[in-house]
């Protein structure tokens, strides 16, 4: 949604890559969790690529999970887009990556709780713990999520239409 926002007066195949692009870059923020999950899964007795919640009980303050705080601070985020806008490079790519973190803040719980002012040693308690959802409730986000999209492609549809109206008129 953010790609289409800061593309909306781009054609649709630039448009597409944006939002895959957008896609990828606000899910990268989870990488930085994988060297913890390989060694707690490792720990537990686990292949390392099996994934169960029990691996992560006790171990919120690890500092095996420094790469996932980093990679979901808000301040490190505010630094990229600082630099971003004096390099006058486009800004979207770091919103992108920032929706993230700001959606795990809220609905992230126990070790998966964000600290979102890393380095600052706090933790932001979510309402929800998206790893207890149902299928039901995983399903319902991505029907609203698509319904979000959706409504933001018209509403951008509807922009580039009055923008070409205007330099028409303009003419």
């Amino acid at each position: 949604m953010i790609a289409e926002l800061a593309l909306w007066d781009k054609s649709l195949p630039e448009r597409k890559r944006g939002w895959i692009i957008g896609g990828v870059i606000a899910s990268a923020p989870d990488l930085g969790n994988l060297p913890a999950h390989f060694i707690f899964s490792w720990q537990a007795g686990d292949w390392p690529w099996e994934y169960l919640p029990s691996h992560w009980q006790g171990k919120s303050d690890s500092l095996l999970l420094t790469p996932y705080w980093i990679t979901h601070s808000l301040i490190l985020s505010l630094i990229l887009f600082l630099f971003f806008r004096k390099q006058e490079w486009r800004s979207w790519p770091i919103l992108a990556w920032s929706s993230h973190s700001v959606i795990d803040i809220l609905s992230h719980t126990g070790p998966w709780s964000i600290r979102p002012l890393w380095p600052i040693p706090w933790k932001l308690e979510g309402m929800g713990d998206p790893w207890a959802w149902s299928p039901a409730w995983w399903a319902l986000c991505i029907a609203i999520s698509g319904c979000c999209f959706y409504s933001v492609t018209v509403m951008t549809s509807n922009w580039r239409a009055n923008a070409q109206d205007t330099r028409a008129s303009e003419e």
